[in-house]
């Protein structure tokens, strides 16, 4: 018999080794919650060295906002996480829900769950990382990685490419299996995904746009898609109207009630009548130079601008996207609910972060009305 590969032996060892140790923490969150947590707390660093050998690692996007079960599941998919169960009850156990931090993270896959909430709340150094918010236009996108825009708090700040580099990898011809449906003399705008980024993707202006692209692409995954084309949208229509509900929405948790919203108006040919899409269309050189790329104060006649991106004059979606969506609001347009919401308004709280949503025109007027009455 031909003698075992030493190095096999060691590494099926390890594996081993890591299941037992996983397995037990399956095991122990059976017990008293006090009990297993703590347990848990023990065992919890013993299996990432050998985990991260045996397995390799996980590149972990956490977005701002997640939340304790987001990033449960979010590290789960990336096979991060092979217990979201035992990491929420260490993470409940240890009150540290709120000390996670976002960034993007390198991880042993997977990663016993008290070294992956060690590693979430110590963050990783941001300086490192290039933060791409949501709802950016693509001129707001070349003014962050010129560093014509200051960028979030603690992120690489720019210039991190050649404005030359940028706009000839943007602009030209491209063959991303992403781009495959695109309408012809569409641009990128809401191909490049809102996210996080290591330094290292910004060696040139073309490895840059290809990560966005192939982060967008992990987003946009074949069953999202299939919901979508359900709803009867394709790809390019599907980050058109996400990058409405971006722009229109302040908290992810409404973005679903938003998508459905418009999904409804779609339906019964309304007109969307969603105010992005005009701030988009008006943002001529000389608006900007006055409001900034979304005037928030529109007037009758900017309602009443003649461009295909007016959606208080035009029916059905504008001709593409108006920003760059985030994965959650692509997601809410893919798996809205059912409902039959046609308006919303901000609330009467007058934070500006929160909408109130009606079924009827009648309900519409007197919300909007509490509004302005609570506001003045």
């Amino acid at each position: 018999m031909r003698p075992r590969d030493p190095l096999a032996l060691v590494l099926g060892a390890l594996l081993v080794y890591a299941a037992l140790v996983l397995a037990g923490a399956r095991a122990l969150v059976e017990r008293a919650p006090g009990e297993a947590a703590s347990a848990l707390e023990e065992r919890s660093g013993t299996a990432a060295v050998a985990v991260s050998v045996a397995l390799g690692e996980s590149e972990l996007d956490v977005p701002q906002g997640a939340g304790a079960s987001g990033i449960a599941r979010i590290a789960a998919e990336a096979g991060v996480l092979s217990d979201e169960q035992a990491f929420l009850l260490l993470l409940d156990y240890q009150r540290a829900a709120p000390e996670l931090q976002a960034g993007l993270y390198t991880l042993p896959r997977p990663t016993p769950p008290g070294e992956l909430i060690r590693r979430l709340r110590s963050g990783v150094p941001r300086e490192l990382v290039i933060c791409v918010p949501a709802g950016l236009r693509l001129e707001e996108l070349r003014e962050l990685v010129l560093g014509e825009r200051e960028a979030p708090p603690g992120c690489a700040e720019g210039p991190l490419v050649p404005a030359s580099g940028w706009d000839a990898a943007h602009e030209g011809p491209r063959s991303h299996p992403l781009l495959a449906g695109r309408p012809e003399g569409a641009t990128l705008q809401g191909y490049l995904a809102a996210r996080s980024y290591a330094l290292e993707d910004a060696e040139s202006a073309e490895s840059l746009v290809e990560a966005m692209l192939d982060a967008l692409a992990r987003v946009v995954t074949p069953e999202l898609r299939r919901q979508a084309s359900e709803r009867g949208l394709e790809l390019h229509e599907l980050l058109t109207l996400a990058s409405i509900v971006e722009r229109e929405g302040a908290v992810e948790e409404e973005y679903p009630l938003i998508a459905s919203v418009f999904l409804n108006r779609l339906e019964s040919g309304v007109p969307l009548q969603a105010d992005p899409t005009v701030q988009y269309a008006v943002a001529t050189p000389q608006s900007v130079e006055r409001h900034g790329w979304w005037k928030e104060a529109l007037t009758l006649d900017d309602l009443a601008v003649e461009s295909p991106y007016n959606t208080y004059r035009v029916q059905g979606l504008p001709p593409g996207p108006i920003a760059q969506p985030g994965a959650a609001a692509i997601r809410a347009v893919a798996d809205a609910p059912e409902t039959d919401l046609f308006y919303f308004v901000a609330s009467p709280s007058c934070d500006g972060v929160s909408n109130i949503f009606s079924e009827t025109l009648d309900e519409h007027v007197a919300n909007v009305e509490r509004y302005r009455a609570a506001c003045e």
